[in-house]
């Protein structure tokens, strides 16, 4: 199993280094319908933080559940029939559901949002219209949508959301580094961590500006490790 599942954050707690997310402790405290866009280049927590809200809530995935209230919807891969389907005026009663603490609110995690089809995107901007009585703010739902950039989504569409902007720097790789420590520790007890450490997740962004992604450290991390069994 790759370390990104098994260390999966499960709380908002346990995201590192991004501290807009401490904007939505509110709605894991007291849930209330509401649209968020989480945006920043990849490996920086968006999946990450989306999901842990669910956890946090008490919101599990289907089929790994009994109760379901997650739905994690590609945009690159939805078609305009099926949003249809998802999005459209009878779309609502989808989103019943009973969560392990008994609340019933879903959560709606779309990822690369900012891949949908024009089509789609303005059904989801009438699925998200607060004034739409059949629509998703008019129902226990939470939208999280993914994006590592969102200026190519239909002006309206934007305003629906509250924009969370992801960082990719120093403060953040510090948050993981102190981080990857922590699960090296973990996965190789007493072993000091490889020379190279440091160098993990480092890449060169747009305009030769160095980011630092946490998917890719972790993946460096695991390729560690497996060499190191194999030494052993």
């Amino acid at each position: 199993m790759k370390l990104q599942t098994t260390y999966a954050p499960r709380s908002l707690d346990e995201i590192v280094g991004q501290p807009v997310v401490q904007r939505l402790r509110a709605v894991t405290m007291e849930p209330y319908p509401s649209c968020w866009l989480l945006e920043g280049p990849p490996g920086v927590g968006k999946s990450a933080t989306a999901q842990a809200l669910a956890w946090q809530i008490g919101v599990r995935p289907f089929p790994e559940h009994a109760f379901s209230g997650l739905c994690i919807v590609e945009g690159a891969e939805l078609t305009v029939e099926a949003a249809k389907r998802f999005f459209g005026p009878q779309s609502p009663t989808r989103f019943t559901c009973d969560t392990e603490n008994g609340r019933s609110w879903w959560v709606v995690i779309l990822e690369e949002v900012d891949w949908l089809h024009p089509n789609v995107q303005r059904l989801l901007k009438t699925a998200l219209d607060p004034c739409n009585p059949q629509g998703f703010l008019n129902r226990r739902v939470i939208v999280l949508a993914t994006s590592n950039g969102a200026g190519g989504l239909d002006p309206a569409l934007l305003e629906r959301f509250e924009i969370l902007s992801f960082g990719s720097g120093m403060p953040f790789a510090d948050a993981c580094q102190e981080r990857l420590t922590k699960i090296w520790g973990q996965e190789a007890p007493g072993e000091d961590m490889p020379p190279d450490w440091l160098a993990w997740g480092w890449q060169v962004g747009e305009e030769n500006v160095p980011r630092f992604s946490m998917r890719k450290a972790l993946d460096r991390m695991g390729a560690a490790l497996e060499e190191r069994r194999v030494a052993v």
